[in-house]
């Protein structure tokens, strides 16, 4: 396999923008377990965590939706058509999603949890901010411009140690100053960052506005309908611990736990999103005109590469310890070696489930992601709560571990039967067939 310069160019522009974005969100870790207490910490983690649960049932169905259809309508010459369709419903998601907050937030400061209201404000700034990211950032990548892509990743990661340190030198609450300062950091995104133009190609489709829409809404409901319980499942998967933990432990604990999540986890998550970046637009592209063998191409070095660094990683994690933890985290953030080691190797497992992911939602065949995350947020949910109360931060490490083996299990499974059918179909197509595309040549670009 041959790769390409534009490839090769795409790949070395994500890789630096994915460690300088690694370096500033240790500086941000670093600067938190400095100047913020557990408990403190902790509770921002649990109203981000209710926060990005409603973005994912609400607004993280457009963004899938967004990143895999684009290129079907990109393909048909709709690309301006359907960004402008599109720029308003991702409006409207964003408000549902800050009425769902409020409502939430509502109801648990009547049962006497007054936190989540009390950072709403910046919740709401978040949540609406996050949304016109995320879509800045799928048209960035959409058309693989990796240098800009890199930058807008820079300049968010920079921002959130900056805004951090700049409100709590100004004395706002601690809290607060956790949740503001990545709203205030994706705000000065927005500011910096325009989407690249796109426009309707001179061969579009003549079909009237209300004939797209109506395609449009097609496509999404059969595309997109299982989606919202994806997310709701993937986050009780990867983040439902921290509820368990504060119910049954202390917000304190909860603080301490989610640092060093965060801390040791970040290496696997910014490996994950380079690899993204690097590979949804191949795969996308190639599935709109059905080359699934390119498609298994690129799924499987993708899967290679990120076991492979995955592997490095876990081991750089169980050498360093020790000296990052001293130098990254406070004395009172330390929850051991044991619980970091089994929450980077679970790491190591979600970087290649997500690699297998982009096959389903490329084929539009969603359904083996919802079973997989279900099955791992059932054992991960049940597990905590039998566990947490009697052997503490372990369980929650060890839990993880056991929900993303059975996650991955299942999307492998899934994948390569899906990817077997997919490319025989495309061998037995035949060549004069009116939906067949011209095989391409000169490896992957």
């Amino acid at each position: 396999m041959r790769i390409s310069g534009k490839l090769a160019s795409d790949g070395l522009w994500s890789l630096t923008g994915s460690v300088v974005s690694l370096v500033a969100g240790l500086a941000a870790i670093r600067l938190i377990t400095r100047l913020v207490s557990p408990d403190a910490y902790g509770a921002a983690v649990l109203a981000l965590g209710v926060a990005f649960l409603l973005n994912g049932l609400l607004i993280g169905p457009f963004m899938a939706v967004l990143n895999r259809i684009y290129f079907d309508y990109r393909e048909l010459g709709l690309a301006g058509w359907f960004v402008r369709t599109f720029r308003w419903l991702c409006g409207l998601a964003a408000l549902t999603t800050i009425l769902a907050y409020l409502v939430v937030a509502a109801v648990l400061a009547h049962l006497g949890e007054p936190m989540y209201w009390r950072v709403a404000v910046p919740v709401a700034l978040l949540l609406s901010a996050q949304t016109y990211v995320n879509a800045l950032s799928t048209y960035t990548e959409a058309h693989r411009l990796q240098r800009r892509l890199a930058m807008i990743g820079v300049v968010q990661k920079i921002g959130v140690p900056v805004f951090l340190a700049a409100l709590l030198v100004a004395s706002m609450e601690a809290t607060v100053s956790v949740i503001l300062a990545q709203s205030l950091a994706l705000v000065l995104v927005l500011v910096l960052f325009r989407a690249p133009p796109i426009a309707d190609a001179p061969v579009a489709a003549p079909d009237s506005g209300a004939r797209r829409f109506t395609t449009l809404r097609h496509r999404v409901l059969s595309f997109g309908w299982s989606l919202p319980a994806g997310y709701a499942v993937g986050w009780v998967m990867t983040t439902s611990d921290r509820y368990v933990i504060g119910h049954f432990l202390t917000v304190h604990d909860v603080g301490a736990y989610a640092a060093n999540y965060g801390l040791w986890t970040t290496p696997f998550l910014v490996l994950n999103g380079w690899l993204e970046v690097l590979t949804r637009p191949i795969i996308y592209q190639h599935a709109a005109r059905e080359s699934w063998r390119t498609v298994r191409q690129v799924i499987m070095v993708r899967c290679a590469a990120g076991l492979g660094i995955s592997f490095l990683f876990v081991g750089a994690a169980w050498a360093g310890y020790r000296l990052l933890s001293g130098w990254l985290l406070s004395p009172q953030y330390n929850i051991g070696l044991p619980i970091v080691l089994v929450l980077v190797a679970a790491y190591g497992l979600y970087v290649v489930g997500n690699s297998l992911i982009p096959v389903f939602l490329a084929a539009k065949r969603p359904l083996t992601v919802l079973a997989a995350g279900s099955v791992g947020a059932a054992a991960n949910l049940t597990l905590n709560i039998l566990g947490i109360p009697h052997f503490g931060l372990i369980t929650a490490a060890v839990t993880t571990f056991i929900a993303m083996l059975l996650w991955c299990a299942i999307l492998a499974g899934g994948a390569s039967r899906l990817l077997h059918t997919l490319c025989r179909e495309e061998t037995d197509e035949p060549a004069t067939s009116a939906l067949a595309q011209p095989q391409l040549t000169g490896g992957i670009t």
